[in-house]
């Protein structure tokens, strides 16, 4: 039996050893910790639980397009925006 690369569908973390169902959650893309991609800890970056990845992520966007749109987009991200900050009605042209 090969050992599947999908964690999210233990019961218990591999890496922390926590519940799935106490284990927090990346805010921006809801991945629990696996491989190369979670900190042991959610990170708390300006009141929001995110991983590494997305920290780095979420930082450089930050620079490019600044603080009051990237939280815009955060809040209101799968409802208005596309993930590069643009609106919807001009990403679809």
């Amino acid at each position: 039996m090969t050992e599947s690369s999908d964690y999210s569908q233990d019961p218990i973390c591999r890496l922390c050893e926590v519940p799935y169902a106490d284990h927090p959650r990346c805010q921006c893309c809801g991945i629990y910790c696996g491989p190369g991609h979670f900190r042991e800890e959610v990170s708390r970056y300006r009141g929001k639980a995110l991983c590494g990845l997305c920290i780095e992520e979420w930082k450089a966007m930050e620079k490019r397009v600044g603080h009051k749109v990237l939280w815009e987009v955060f809040l209101n991200r799968d409802k208005h925006y596309r993930a590069d900050g643009q609106p919807l009605k001009e990403a679809r042209r």
